[in-house]
């Protein structure tokens, strides 16, 4: 199935997308035969599909596949391949207008990359993407955060940990996790490094940094 998906990968990356399409349909039928279809592996053809509509000027359709990549990719250990569906993800995202999300994944996919001492050759590179200005403000109220969770939010722009932030109120690191999906889910952003993103942004100068416990 792997070997299948890269070949889908290297034929859409050379614009042969008939090819592309055959690999990737392979792979698939491959994943499909041996009840792999949801390993974290499973994610190259559906890259591969993205990468074609995306040269083909279907962001669309190269979105929802960029996204299956994503949930696929984020279950196993590969930083590098992440860091290329996030920024796959964010053109697609810049071409439907979603602005601020395409920063946000384009934010997490260099954060990725900085900490890999050699990257190498990537197809979707972070570092060669220029992120989308901020939207401008359309005078609509910030998201209704509680009090605790504004809290964690500041700790997570300090840069703690989510121990460190469990230790810092006094609260378990389950109990942390929590707040984070809530938070996530209000702000618009996917994890931490979009988080800290959307704290430090709305930041006003005067507010004083949050001391780190201990």
């Amino acid at each position: 199935m792997v070997a299948w998906g890269i070949q889908a990968i290297m034929a859409a990356a050379g614009g042969r997308r008939a090819d592309a399409e055959a690999f990737a349909a392979q792979a698939e039928r491959t994943g499909r035969r041996h009840c792999a279809g949801e390993h974290f592996n499973a994610w190259c053809f559906h890259f591969a599909r993205g990468w074609v509509a995306q040269g083909h000027e279907a962001p669309d359709r190269a979105q929802g596949h960029f996204l299956r990549a994503l949930e696929l990719v984020r279950r196993g250990p590969m930083r590098l391949e992440t860091a290329e569906v996030l920024t796959a993800l964010a053109m697609a995202d810049r071409q439907l207008g979603g602005i601020d999300s395409a920063r946000h994944r384009l934010d997490e996919a260099r954060w990725i990359i900085e900490q890999c001492p050699d990257p190498g050759h990537l197809l979707a590179d972070p570092r060669t993407v220029r992120t989308p200005p901020a939207t401008p403000s359309t005078g609509r109220p910030a998201p209704a955060l509680t009090r605790r969770e504004s809290e964690i939010l500041a700790l997570i722009a300090a840069a703690l940990s989510n121990q460190q932030v469990a230790d810092h109120l006094g609260i378990s690191v389950r109990t942390v996790h929590a707040h984070l999906r809530s938070i996530y889910r209000k702000i618009g952003v996917t994890g931490r490094v979009g988080a800290a993103r959307y704290a430090l942004d709305r930041r006003r100068p005067a507010d004083p940094d949050p001391e780190p416990a201990g």
